[in-house]
């Protein structure tokens, strides 16, 4: 129940300094008018709560003690500095709670305020501050309070206007929208980065894409192709400022976000530092190679867990695989690729396809005469032009059709005999030629 003449009293947020091990603190503050000293409770919490100790913000929440759901009138708060906030003045009545939120990096510099009422109208006013760090503004007044995420994505926003710091959303989404119509590796896009809407334009991280292939692949580095691994590259460069405050993602597209946790990476400061991301099917990165930073992540592989609390995620460092970033934009050996598929444990990637097939002769009667030597010598250079272009647009790696090998010299491979095909000069590549045309018409080449 209200009450019939609430104490007026002054916020004082340099308190929040000196909350206790338990994250508690109370101050006396006068009642204006009355000379009665009103007892302050101070609460620190991580932001959002669910994070725990992960958590990247701090809330400290102003109420009457004891009880913590009385009503005040707010005559005026007074920032980390002692000084009066001339935004929030005039007596606001039937105050419940003031809060203020903190980067965790900066203790002692406030960058939202909310005020909570508790009347007819029951409004939830929230006040940041300017990028001159100096004033204030009132950015939203709302019967209903922002929603753990939007609360969030503001303050993430204000630490990277203010701090220079940036939030990684690593959701797949957002990495196919920033590279859509862009080709891999295309560094000169100037629509591919973001970081908060403070640098809308002007993002202070860098998307790229790229895939990683099998060196068996038949010369296919499509990123569909099932021995090639599309990923997608965020990236700080060196010429800038900025630090990392947090990485996320989201599950679903949207929130809530989960958070990813990477040991040693929050305290990178400045520098380079690329993160190499893969996914699988669904927006949730499963792979990371990091890039820079502190020694400990640096050139080193994290995976995501198996499970995990939907929150937060502790991600792991991955031993086993022993690929390097000048390794990542190209192709790779086959024991590696396998590696790298082992680790992802998707179903849409395969492991390398052999690069050799052998032949077995079906099962019917094969003509009884051997090629004739005289037939070797048939044909013209053009027919043969003709005729390579066409078999090689015409093969197919999936069927286990017979393989003929480059080679300088004569030879037996696969139960057929090889003469140096497209190797030397002359009569002796034409007659190579010639061989692989009557072995394409008609596979029942005599075995030897």
């Amino acid at each position: 129940m209200t009450a019939l003449f609430p104490p007026q009293v002054a916020i004082q947020l340099s308190q929040n300094q000196k909350v206790n091990r338990d994250g508690t603190v109370t101050y006396g503050e006068p009642s204006t008018g009355t000379g009665k000293i009103v007892t302050i409770s101070v609460k620190k919490s991580f932001y959002p709560p669910d994070q725990g100790s992960t958590a990247n913000l701090c809330r400290y929440t102003h109420t009457l003690y004891p009880g913590g759901t009385k009503v005040f009138k707010l005559a005026q708060v007074l920032d980390d500095d002692n000084k009066p906030i001339s935004l929030i003045t005039g007596g606001t009545p039937n105050v419940t709670s003031v809060s203020a939120y903190y980067w965790k990096d900066k203790p002692g510099e406030t960058l939202l305020i909310e005020v909570v009422t508790i009347d007819y109208l029951g409004i939830i006013t929230y006040y940041s501050k300017s990028s001159d760090r100096e004033s204030w503004t009132k950015i939203y007044e709302t019967r209903s309070p922002l929603t753990p995420e939007e609360l969030e994505t503001k303050l993430d926003d204000l630490v990277c206007q203010h701090y220079e710091s940036v939030t990684l959303d690593l959701s797949s989404k957002n990495s196919k929208n920033l590279t859509d119509g862009i080709s891999n590796y295309d560094n000169d896009s100037n629509n591919n980065t973001y970081c908060c809407a403070y640098h809308n334009g002007q993002g202070k991280i860098t998307v790229n894409k790229g895939s990683v292939s099998c060196t068996e692949h038949f010369n296919d580095p499509s990123p569909t192709h099932p021995s090639s691994a599309p990923f997608f590259k965020h990236d700080i460069t060196s010429g800038r400022t900025s630090k990392v405050a947090a990485i996320k993602y989201y599950p679903n597209s949207s929130g809530p976000r989960r958070r990813i946790n990477i040991p040693d990476l929050a305290d990178f400061q400045k520098g380079s530092l690329t993160l190499y991301v893969f996914h699988c099917t669904g927006e949730a990165p499963i792979l990371i190679y990091v890039k820079g930073g502190p020694q400990e992540v640096d050139k080193k592989w994290f995976k995501k867990p198996n499970s995990s609390n939907g929150k937060y995620e502790d991600w792991t460092k991955v031993e086993s695989l022993s690929i390097r970033p000048d390794e990542l934009n190209g192709n790779i050996q086959c024991d590696q690729y396998k590696e790298l598929v082992k680790e992802l444990e998707c179903k849409n990637h395969k492991d390398c396809p052999s690069s050799q097939h052998t032949s077995t002769a079906p099962e019917s009667d094969p003509p009884t005469s051997p090629i004739s030597p005289a037939a070797l010598s048939e044909g013209t250079p053009d027919e043969a032009q003709a005729a390579t272009e066409t078999d090689a647009s015409a093969s197919d790696v999936s069927e286990a059709k017979p393989v003929i090998t480059t080679a300088t010299t004569g030879g037996v491979f696969a139960g057929y005999i090889v003469f140096g095909v497209f190797g030397g000069s002359g009569a002796a590549g034409l007659a190579g030629w010639k061989l692989y045309k009557n072995f394409k018409g008609d596979p029942w080449v005599r075995q030897i």
